[in-house]
């Protein structure tokens, strides 16, 4: 089995309402959906960062990649080990993992086995995963638009109900001072949750700037 292309394909998925933080507002999140064609009709498929340079670095990295047998991943990572050197970015790690993704799924599927059982098997029967709690603006469809703390409690109860989450990160950001007083909601929220949520859910608080005076008080 060989490798005979590699295409990436930018996905975006819209936000229910767009997310504030520290770097602006996030209305959607795009991906990048590596496929690995092989000459057997294999499709391996992988997941990176979208946007144009993702796409860029796939079709740098081609070159390197045609002509692979999918097995063979330390082969693939020695390929393309000359783009893990500081100053050399044109394939970046992110784009270096999807493709690895792209190879162990080929190799799967050709095998007939799981992924894990390729990385030395199975620790776990399952992986958990958290809500991510962000501010949000209001939306064209009713959602978003938390301002007080109840709402943000009301925000994280519905995620828990709806999806079972038993982590929560609950993420403020401030990087200017017309931010404090969102920061301060959030602090003013966070002792409501753990009654809320009961003993069983998990707290994390997520700071991604110092936070000023008045919103720790």
């Amino acid at each position: 089995m060989r490798v005979v292309d590699i295409k990436v394909t930018p996905v975006t998925v819209p936000m229910e309402a767009p997310l504030r933080w520290s770097m602006g507002v996030e209305t959607g999140t795009t991906r990048g959906i590596i496929e690995l064609f092989t000459d057997e009709g294999i499709i391996g498929i992988g997941e990176t960062y979208g946007g144009n340079a993702m796409e860029h670095a796939v079709e740098t990295a081609k070159q390197y990649i045609v002509g692979l047998d999918p097995l063979e991943i330390g082969v693939l990572q020695h390929r393309l080990g000359v783009f893990r050197i500081g100053y050399e970015t044109s394939v970046p790690a992110v784009v270096r993992a999807g493709i690895e993704m792209a190879f162990l799924d080929a190799a799967g599927k050709a095998l007939k086995k799981p992924i894990y059982s390729l990385l030395g098997g199975k620790t776990r029967d399952r992986i958990e995963t958290s809500a991510y709690i962000f501010y949000r603006y209001a939306g064209n469809n009713g959602c978003g638009g938390e301002a007080s703390p109840e709402a943000i409690l009301e925000r994280t109860l519905g995620l828990v109900q709806k999806y079972g989450f038993t982590a929560q990160i609950e993420r403020w950001s401030v990087s200017s001072r017309r931010r404090v007083e969102g920061a301060a909601t959030f602090a003013r929220a966070v002792p409501k949750l753990p009654p809320a949520l009961g003993p069983e859910c998990r707290l994390v608080c997520r700071n991604l700037h110092p936070i000023w005076p008045p919103a720790a008080g």
